[in-house]
């Protein structure tokens, strides 16, 4: 079974860790200060040019102490607020000052924001580095400098590159971590993960969130008399089914292991799941018990699966024997 979220969290990719996420946050944005610590102490223009320095120094250290600050509760969407932030200042100031070395020097970063952003947030995130990229860009060509429009472009190519060789890395990483190599579904990581969220959310708006808990009648007669391969067809043929009738975005299915599959209902009471479920058994190709629980407020995902967990049992005891699932009986 699922454990609750301070023991699914140890077993998650560290990618997913929010630690990881608040640490590579703020030291992007520590390296951001020093730099501009730098620049405000041996700045050789006027005044006013080092202040704004000085004051955007003190606003990256800020946006370095943030993510510290908020620890565990920092999130995705404010990382990436902060980037368009970073991402918006960087096309600004190339577009502003009147040397072309640092309005190339300020694009520099640009690679490295790419790969945080597709490696640690969404597409949505990706999206907003993409576009401080070519606001970047347009600043360069602005300037009408020839050589200096041939470098920028240089670096602008090198970071669409390292930004999809990055996303195609975490898109792989992904589907080894996180899915099922027999099945296809989910993996028990990736269920728990999930779970956790739609119980929290559940917990905060006081929306609905019911899990079925399903195990297959048949896979140790099958394993037994046809042998293991028979049994992955078995495995198979149960995850087609299911994938397919419950496709919508409100559905997660997943196979915790062995036997054992859990799906996961955003926003759809027992009474409706029950239903769902009864009139999928009653023309399926594979015998299985479910059983369903319907999470309380303030209950943890242990005690959803639990209850799921005993529901199941009560209904297995209750089955009468029939003839053995094959796998000529599977859907084509």
């Amino acid at each position: 079974m699922i454990h609750s979220r301070s023991a699914s969290t140890e077993r998650l990719p560290s990618r997913y860790r929010p630690s990881e996420l608040v640490t590579v946050t703020a030291l992007i944005y520590l390296v951001d200060g020093l730099g501009l610590t730098y620049g405000t102490v041996f700045h050789h223009g006027g005044t006013n040019a080092a202040s704004v320095l000085g004051l955007l120094a003190a606003l990256a250290y800020g946006l370095a102490a943030y993510p510290l600050v908020r620890g565990r509760r920092f999130s995705i969407p404010e990382a990436t607020g902060m980037l368009s932030v970073q991402v918006v200042a960087i096309g600004l100031m190339s577009h502003n000052t009147h040397m072309d070395l640092a309005a190339l020097g300020d694009g520099l970063a640009l690679p490295l924001l790419g790969a945080y952003a597709s490696w640690l947030l969404t597409r949505s995130g990706t999206a907003v580095f993409y576009a401080g990229l070519l606001l970047w860009t347009g600043a360069i060509l602005e300037r009408g400098n020839g050589y200096l429009t041939a470098v920028a472009l240089m670096l602008a190519v090198q970071a669409v590159i390292t930004t999809e060789i990055v996303r195609a890395l975490r898109r792989n990483v992904s589907r080894l971590t996180d899915t099922d190599p027999l099945t296809g579904l989910l993996n028990r990581r990736a269920l728990a993960r999930t779970a956790n969220k739609l119980l929290e959310r559940c917990h905060r708006d006081g929306g609905t969130f019911t899990v079925a808990l399903i195990d297959l009648d048949d896979l140790r007669k099958v394993n037994n008399s046809a042998g293991h391969l028979a049994g992955d067809a078995l495995l198979v043929a149960a995850a087609r089914e299911w994938r397919s009738t419950f496709s919508q975005n409100s559905v997660t299915v997943g196979r915790i292991g062995g036997d054992e599959f859990l799906l996961l209902f955003d926003d759809v009471d027992e009474t409706r799941v029950r239903r769902l479920l009864a009139a999928l058994q009653a023309t399926s190709s594979v015998r299985w018990t479910a059983g369903v629980a319907q999470a309380a407020q303030e209950e943890s995902l242990t005690q959803v699966l639990g209850r799921a967990d005993a529901d199941m049992y009560v209904h297995k005891g209750r089955k009468r024997p029939a003839a053995p699932w094959t796998p000529a009986a599977q859907v084509s």
